[in-house]
């Protein structure tokens, strides 16, 4: 629940009877449903919550990216605060079957979720947004540095520099900071293969 590791909803590859045991149906509802169209930007990510919680399939990720996403400035990707709004709404609805998953993982969750709110402000270059969602999270769940101390550093380091330096400085050392993780993801993939 803290994070989303399937990404977007054109990764996953589910078998026909995981969806026979998560199925529902609306009260006045046609037919089945899967997916919360009421849980607009979070419904694939209730329904890999309600996957794992109610039924006892196993999931597996792949390393490797099998799809690319591509982000609009002006459309649902961008909308952040949404995003993170609608995470309270996942909560809620889960609460409602497991009270023990959402009292272990609730404030948890919040905290990655603002996390990776500031990283979709910094994506759009708003750092007064990503700041005060960066400091959110870290006040929500403050174990997400010790968690997760890297990306955690990194987000606030680069909300806090892109809120504070000129504009020109910053991108400047965005891009070197790009071309680095690049070259070392490059090493990294480079060394599973070998």
């Amino acid at each position: 629940m803290c994070r989303n590791p399937i990404g977007n909803g054109s990764t996953p590859v589910i078998r026909q009877e995981v969806f026979e045991a998560i199925r529902y149906r609306e009260e006045q509802a046609a037919e089945d449903a899967y997916f919360d169209p009421k849980l607009h930007n979070v419904e694939d990510v209730e329904c890999w919550l309600r996957m794992a919680i109610k039924t006892d399939w196993y999931m597996e990720g792949l390393p490797e990216p099998l799809t690319l996403y591509r982000i609009h400035s002006q459309g649902h990707s961008a909308s952040i605060l949404k995003h993170i709004n609608s995470l309270e709404k996942v909560i809620e609805k889960t609460r409602a079957y497991a009270p023990e998953v959402i009292a272990e993982c609730e404030k948890p969750a919040r905290a990655y979720y603002l996390r990776f709110g500031a990283r979709r402000a910094l994506s759009i270059k708003e750092g007064l947004m990503a700041t005060e969602l960066f400091n959110k999270a870290l006040a929500t769940y403050w174990r997400i540095l010790l968690e997760e101390p890297l990306r955690t550093l990194l987000t606030g380091a680069a909300a806090y520099l892109l809120r504070l330096l000129p504009k020109t400085i910053y991108q400047q050392m965005e891009a070197v900071a790009l071309k680095t993780t690049g070259a070392s993801q490059k090493r990294r993939i480079y060394q599973e293969q070998a």
